[in-house]
């Protein structure tokens, strides 16, 4: 053992025993498995390491192998190891030389290199990157399994991958491709393009290549390595990401992106903010990133609406609220606020993103219309007071003047034209005494908002007003036909309903047609959060074109006989109070359809 083996194996040359064999310096089952792999007849428990030693030695002669040499104090050292025969002068065998080269660092340099190219496997694998190869001179394209899976093929068809390249390419984009790597082996050592395949299913997918070039030193393109990537998807995002910012910035609405984290325990600063908040608050973008939306808010701004904002941004919740701004000239705004978090793929929240719209012209509108229905509430009373205050103050001279007109007797006077105008004094009166008495009627209705809603059944009250009317009835002829099954009653007043049912059927009966009995249809029915109760009959009936708009007037007379003219303005009052509403359908000599619509619960 020279010094080098020695000093590789950890002994002093001069330090050896007689009695150390060679066969201390191996891996006793490393030999016996060379010895079976090369074909040599012997087995462990028949052969001695050193007779499986000198076999080895004898076959493989001066052919470097791979061995591992053991060192005084255990370790393992991987070696190249060759051995050459010595010989006496007579040619007979005397021993052998092995001569054992260091190859730790080869070693550690192959199994680096192996670690590396897994690492680079499962990256690739993980990224879904294929790999491909094209040796120019040869004229050679070679792919891996991951680029046959990009183009939609397989690796195991017959079919090279060259003519699956040419079969998939888009054909909009061969000549372009074909142009990029040209232009790039002439020139270029890295070169990247994008192009598009067909699969056999018909489904375009977005390719994107990135090439090194190799070249001999004269500069001469030798091979081509690249890598493909699928980019479909990729592109699809971007192309909706430049969609969104094309609305983004071209939108009428304010938009603001703040980042995720409240600065300093308040709001979080913006990040983004689109031309129609600069052309709202007057401030430009490089002035508020970075800065907090509160430079926004001023001494008019609801704090509760804004301490609202704060803990739904503490809770990750969306937010609405309507607050007073001020923009950059101190001038102030009301704006609608919509916040709402904004989280990445994984579910992290990322920002937040802020939609505001201006509602100034609004909320002065409502608060102009607010300002309007107190005024006219304000003046609504005073004239109802008024109103009361003369209905009441005319009633009394009036009732006066009545019970003189009745003690008048005009049997004794001889003079006619005195006896004519007493008699038209006598009837003006009573008229105007009826007139007063059905505006005050109608005071009432408008001004009593103390009814109490009450469930009120049709068929009762149709019952109670046929029985008042009893004689009308059976005089005229007149035929009812009622049918309330599908809606029974209504919460409403059972006085007002009264009304209703007493009107309408009155009309009914008093403007028949000629020669033809009454006939009077009532139903009732429900849709959805509605009653309606529906009255028809065959009477005269109106024309629509001319009365349209006055139906429901106080004392508009459409017909020549009976009536005032104040039913149906009665009844008109006493629905709508109530908050329902009545409709008219009607044709001359053919009949009238009131449609009276009530909420199925008003309370």
């Amino acid at each position: 053992m020279n010094a080098g083996a020695a000093k590789l194996l950890e002994y002093e040359a001069t330090s050896i025993s007689d009695q150390m064999s060679i066969i201390d310096l191996h891996d006793i089952k490393e030999l016996f498995e060379k010895a079976q792999s090369i074909g040599l007849d012997i087995q462990e428990k028949t052969g001695t390491p050193f007779e499986v030693l000198c076999q080895l030695a004898q076959v493989l002669g001066n052919q470097e192998a791979p061995y591992t040499y053991l060192t005084k104090s255990g370790k393992c050292i991987p070696v190249l190891l060759s051995f050459s025969t010595i010989h006496k002068p007579d040619g007979a065998l005397l021993g052998y030389l092995a001569i054992a080269k260091d190859i730790t660092a080869q070693k550690q340099s192959e199994e680096s290199l192996y670690s590396m190219t897994d690492r680079l496997q499962l990256a690739t694998l993980a990224a879904k990157m294929g790999i491909w190869d094209y040796d120019i001179d040869k004229n050679l394209l070679i792919w891996d399994k991951t680029v046959y899976q990009l183009f939609g093929a397989r690796p195991d068809q017959t079919i090279s991958a060259e003519e699956i390249w040419e079969r998939h390419i888009h054909p909009d984009d061969k000549a372009r491709v074909l142009n990029t790597i040209n232009n790039a082996l002439k020139h270029e050592y890295l070169f990247e393009h994008e192009f598009r395949v067909v699969w056999s299913d018909g489904s375009v997918h977005t390719l994107k290549s990135d090439a090194l070039i190799k070249r001999d030193p004269a500069g001469k393109a030798l091979r081509i390595i690249g890598t493909n990537r699928d980019i479909t998807q990729h592109k699809a995002e971007q192309e909706q990401l430049r969609l969104l910012s094309s609305v983004i910035t071209n939108s009428s609405e304010v938009v603001v992106i703040t980042e995720v984290e409240p600065v300093n325990g308040v709001f979080p600063s913006i990040r983004y903010v689109n031309p129609a908040f600069e052309k709202l608050t007057g401030y430009k973008a490089e002035e508020v990133i970075g800065q907090s939306p509160r430079i926004l808010q001023g001494p008019k701004s609801d704090r509760k609406a804004l301490r609202r904002l704060k803990l739904a941004v503490e809770n990750w919740e969306s937010c609405e609220i309507e607050i007073i701004n001020y923009k950059k000239s101190g001038e102030e705004y009301w704006v609608n606020i919509a916040v709402f978090p904004v989280s990445d793929q994984q579910g992290w929240y990322t920002h937040w993103v802020s939609i505001q719209n201006d509602i100034t012209a609004r909320k002065r509108a409502e608060q102009e219309r607010e300002q309007m229905i107190s005024e006219l509430t304000k003046s609504n009373r005073e004239l109802q007071q008024f109103s009361y205050i003369t209905t009441h103050n005319l009633r009394a001279p009036l009732t006066n003047l009545i019970a003189i007109s009745k003690l008048l007797d005009t049997s004794a006077l001889q003079d006619s034209a005195l006896v004519e105008m007493i008699e038209a004094f006598k009837t003006s009166a009573n008229q105007l005494h009826e007139t007063l008495d059905d505006l005050i009627q109608v005071l009432l209705i408008k001004g009593d908002t103390s009814f109490e809603l009450e469930r009120v059944f049709f068929e009762d009250i149709c019952d109670r007003v046929i029985f008042t009317i009893q004689s009308m009835m059976e005089q005229s002829g007149a035929q009812l036909v009622t049918n309330f099954d599908e809606a029974e009653y209504v919460w409403f007043s059972s006085a007002y309903m009264e009304s209703i049912f007493l009107n309408l059927i009155s009309n009914s009966i008093k403007f028949a047609y000629p020669g033809r009995k009454p006939r009077i249809s009532i139903r009732s029915y429900q849709i959805a959060q509605e009653i309606k109760l529906i009255f028809s009959d065959n009477g005269i009936g109106f024309d629509m074109e001319r009365v349209k708009g006055r139906i429901f007037g106080l004392h508009k007379r459409f017909h020549k006989g009976e009536g005032k003219g104040v039913g149906l303005f009665l009844i008109h009052s006493q629905i709508t109070a109530l908050g329902g509403t009545i409709e008219v359908e009607s044709k001359e000599n053919e009949g009238t359809t009131f449609t009276i619509t009530f909420k199925a619960d008003p309370r």
